[in-house]
């Protein structure tokens, strides 16, 4: 059975800090597919997209690479947010300009990892509520074994995490790390290229294979091209429309889906 929470409003997602967490992974990298909403309907057809990012290429190689994840409750300190994404504490701290790896970071301001089932999970709501969209029902029940309908607590899932690497000519044109980011409410293309300082639209739109017009929705995951590490970044109070960049910017759909409030994160 699914645990009782709100359900998710632009409101209760306002303010709330976004955590920056660096990984090394191996993988050779391409132009990615968007997943749209496709990674709501757990048990239908599987599309590659909701299975992870794809490496592809004879040469297999590391790299570091990002990932963006809400501080919200039970996750709110480094230590907290390293333990569920397999990532460490002194780094997420460090990476975040926070001294103490269980300081509580207040509200308002393919790399595979562990997760034990607790009362009420289900591989949609550790998917999307735990891990905030980071990674996908479709790709949980790809890696483990249990019944999406009987699923024991105690057990363990491998969760794959959504990231990847640039590509050879984003690397030739001076892209070092590609960010994951989590798609929330009001979102666009636009404010996202500008919020990472990114003034061409195009650089966010060819990596995730969009156009100008495609639509984003929330609990999903963008890849930003970044020529050099983030810093942190807090979520805005309020949204307040941007004027567009030189083409018409793609906005989240106001879906009547029945999402909870959830928290997100990405890898290959």
């Amino acid at each position: 059975m699914a645990r009782t929470r709100p359900r998710c409003s632009e409101s209760s997602l306002d303010l709330i800090p976004l955590f920056f967490l660096r990984l090394i992974f191996f993988c050779h990298a391409q132009q990615q597919s968007y997943t749209g909403n496709k990674q709501l309907n757990c048990l239908g057809a599987n599309d590659s997209s909701s299975l992870g990012y794809s490496c592809h290429g004879d040469t297999h190689h590391s790299c570091a690479s990002y990932l963006t994840f809400r501080s919200q409750d039970p996750y709110q300190t480094p230590q907290q947010i390293a333990d569920l994404l397999g990532a460490d504490a002194a780094s997420v701290a460090a990476i975040n300009g926070i001294e103490d790896a269980t300081s509580v970071v207040p509200q308002g301001e393919l790399h595979n990892v562990s997760y034990t089932v607790k009362p009420g999970d289900t591989y949609f709501t550790v998917a999307n509520d735990t891990y905030q969209g980071l990674s996908t029902c479709q790709a949980l029940i790809a890696q483990n074994p249990y019944d999406p309908s009987n699923i024991s607590i105690g057990a363990r899932f491998v969760v794959p995490l959504r990231c990847a690497c640039p590509t050879e000519d984003q690397v030739a044109g001076g892209i070092k790390y590609l960010l994951t980011y989590l798609v929330t409410w009001g979102d666009e293309l636009s404010s996202i290229a500008r919020r990472f300082h990114s003034e061409l639209l195009f650089l966010l739109m060819y990596p995730n294979n969009l156009t100008a017009n495609s639509t984003i929705y929330p609990f999903t995951t963008l890849l930003v091209p970044l020529g050099e590490e983030p810093t942190r970044v807090s979520e805005p109070a309020t949204s307040p429309p941007s004027p567009p960049l030189a083409e018409a910017s793609a906005t989240i759909a106001n879906t009547n889906l029945r999402i909870k409030v959830s928290i997100r994160f990405f890898d290959v």
